[in-house]
């Protein structure tokens, strides 16, 4: 079986480029340009469709992040869902932009307490807190919340 004899050609002419050769390292990356902008292109598809989906994900468990339904929070450790080790710039930013029009839906929905409830609960504020604070049950702090939820629900749907 004989060697293919470009192959035996982009051999010597990376070791030309390992040497220095100018021509070579030129040869050579106008053989391979097309091969590497093919593969960079890919990968480039495959990195935006990643931030897409992985945005996508966010948003759709931002209302569950946003307002559990789940007990108390003072009995179970959440919070430590809702931290992104390390989030890209880009996701950054859309968060911002949906956080902002978010809070421009919101401030026109909810009632006087539902805000203040909201506001607090962002600051982490427990229910208790919350309840404390305002002068109500925490009874009323979870409706109010579960208010919130239906009414981001709504607004989100139309």
């Amino acid at each position: 079986m004989s060697e293919d004899p470009r192959t035996a050609e982009v051999a010597w002419l990376i070791s030309r480029a390992q040497q220095g050769d100018e021509h070579a390292v030129e040869t050579l990356l106008q053989w391979y340009r097309p091969l590497v902008q093919q593969v960079a292109h890919r990968y480039s598809l495959l990195c935006i469709r990643r931030q897409i989906l992985s945005a996508l994900r966010r948003a759709r468990r931002m209302v569950w992040i946003t307002f559990p339904s789940c007990p108390d929070p003072e009995t179970e450790d959440y919070w430590a869902n809702l931290v992104d080790s390390a989030p890209s710039v880009l996701d950054q930013l859309i968060e911002q932009e949906q956080l902002r029009e978010l809070e421009q839906t919101l401030s026109k929905r909810l009632s006087t307490l539902e805000a203040q409830v909201l506001e607090l609960w962002s600051q982490r504020r427990t229910y208790r807190e919350i309840a404390t604070l305002l002068g109500c049950s925490r009874k009323a702090v979870d409706n109010a919340l579960t208010r919130i939820k239906r009414k981001v629900r709504r607004a989100e749907q139309g």
